[in-house]
């Protein structure tokens, strides 16, 4: 079981999911499996991007919040996607912008494509 997704999503992640857009088939806050759901999806591709805010990775200094839990749910939802082959891509947004993001998730589409590649006998 998964926690409960909140409906408002940042400004930032909202412009990598249209900047994955115009690249990609890409699908916004799709469920993969048990109810964990990723921020943006590359289907076509398996891969799985999340956008982590403050929620993910500082105390918020609410009672309805705990670091620990938001974190251990993280561990577990990567867990499951990876043991589904899922690649997982996940992006703070103090550490990363959508553009610098964006950088990064077409060199790891490039390396995913090309391990998938078998080379032909000839």
């Amino acid at each position: 079981a998964s926690a409960r997704k909140r409906v408002k999503r940042s400004k930032q992640e909202i412009e990598l999911y249209e900047l994955c857009s115009l690249e990609y088939v890409s699908m916004h806050n799709h469920h993969i499996v048990d109810g964990w759901d990723a921020d943006i999806v590359l289907p076509d591709h398996k891969i799985a991007i999340l956008w982590n805010g403050p929620w993910h990775y500082r105390e918020m200094g609410m009672t309805n919040h705990s670091l620990l839990q938001v974190q251990t749910r993280d561990k577990i939802k990567i867990r499951q996607f990876e043991e589904l082959g899922w690649l997982v891509l996940v992006y703070r947004d103090d550490e990363w912008t959508p553009k610098t993001a964006m950088l990064d998730i077409r060199d790891r589409v490039h390396e995913r494509a090309s391990a998938t590649i078998t080379p032909q006998k000839r």
